[in-house]
């Protein structure tokens, strides 16, 4: 019979000689959950394993135990657990507490950490447990920001990239020990880089509910930091030569809506040059990048400097869900970051009314450099 049991603790590495703690003073709480669906609104968690780090990427300790869904246990063709498997064990409401003592004061680590939130943020608000954590780190974008030479972000992809051995893929504890070293190999490699890490803000409320109406009002700008700008649209920024790509992300307030996010290019006259990138992941010449991989947000990596003499511009579009209105899908919202990943602006940017694709921003040749202007635009279907 499985129950609440504490999970492996990992062998601690030799020291590295790159101190991730001086460069990124944070601990960690590296997790994972098994789950009988994708919804956290509706579905529930089976399993969840959690890994304490300190700030140098120590293990400190482990804990995992099967949950009780009180329903069917879901996919077991993928994670394995039978009802069988979860006779005895406890529900998260017995759990809570403890789990959210773990993760006190800790970045929220998990691999698509969107949708391992998501189910915590929920199972804690059923057990009406407070959550004390304010970010949490995604390894899929922070191996974005590496520009690792692999040709997908998954766990697996990752493990394989830095030779850590996958035992049992879609169980809790052995994925949350490759996160771990994923994880630690990640954080190496952005301090040697002197990347700053793409964290997110953790909220534990529930979405918003879908609004009765496509008239809605624009919601306010998010607050940054005085040295990041809050654009409007028709803001400019100048984006000075760089070596590397730009990064341009679009989120969204209700991922179970997919915005579609498209790229083109064009010339001098602003006739096009080649196709709308949409669903494939880059452009010919692997300029420009469009991944849309994980739910509620697409990120475009530009990398302007190498781009060839005939493009003078590059427009990104937003396409309202099929069905539905850029209004359901919740405010898009636009971060443009820096090439080491650190946030230069944010805006806002609301759709008119009735639009079914939207400009969102365009970059442009102007002089030796390259600047982006937040648009915010109706525009005809791509």
């Amino acid at each position: 019979m499985t129950s609440l049991h504490p999970g492996p603790v990992l062998p601690e590495d030799p020291p590295d000689p790159t101190s991730i703690g001086a460069r990124y003073p944070h601990r960690y709480a590296a997790l994972d959950v098994e789950t009988t669906g994708f919804s956290a609104a509706k579905d529930r968690v089976v399993q969840v394993a959690v890994t304490l780090l300190d700030e140098h990427g120590e293990v400190e300790s482990s804990w995992s135990t099967l949950v009780d869904p009180q329903r069917d246990p879901g996919p077991v063709h993928v994670h394995g657990i039978t009802a069988e498997r979860l006779r005895g064990a406890p529900l998260f409401a017995d759990v809570a507490e403890q789990l959210a003592d773990l993760l006190a004061g800790r970045v929220f680590v998990a691999h698509n950490a969107v949708f391992d939130w998501g189910f915590v943020a929920a199972e804690m608000r059923r057990a009406g447990v407070e959550l004390a954590v304010e970010q949490r780190l995604c390894t899929r974008n922070l191996a974005k920001r590496l520009d690792l030479p692999v040709p997908d972000l998954k766990l697996a992809t990752l493990a394989a990239h830095w030779r850590v051995e996958q035992l049992r893929a879609h169980d809790a504890e052995d994925d949350t020990r490759v996160l771990v070293e994923v994880l630690r190999h990640a954080l190496r490699a952005a301090a040697a880089c002197d990347l700053d890490l793409p964290l997110t803000r953790c909220s534990t409320e529930p979405p918003p509910p879908r609004p009765r109406s496509s008239r809605r009002a624009a919601a306010p700008a998010a607050a940054a930091p005085a040295d990041r700008r809050v654009l409007a649209p028709g803001d400019e920024l100048e984006l000075p030569p760089s070596g590397r790509p730009w990064l341009l992300d679009v989120r969204w307030a209700r991922a179970a809506h997919p915005v579609g996010v498209a790229v083109q290019r064009s010339d001098a006259l602003g006739l096009p040059l080649g196709a709308v990138l949409r669903t494939t992941r880059a452009s010919l010449d692997g300029t420009v990048v469009l991944d849309v991989d994980t739910a509620g947000e697409a990120e475009v990596w530009l990398h302007l400097d190498a781009s060839p003499a005939d493009v003078q511009r590059v427009v990104l579009l937003a396409e309202a869900p099929a069905g539905s209105t850029f209004a359901e899908a919740g405010p898009l919202v636009l971060t443009v970051r820096a090439p080491n990943g650190a946030v230069l602006a944010l805006a806002d940017v609301g759709a008119p009314e009735g639009a079914r694709t939207l400009v969102v921003a365009e970059v442009q040749r102007h002089g030796g450099q390259w600047r982006l202007r937040v648009r915010g635009e109706a525009a005809a279907a791509a």
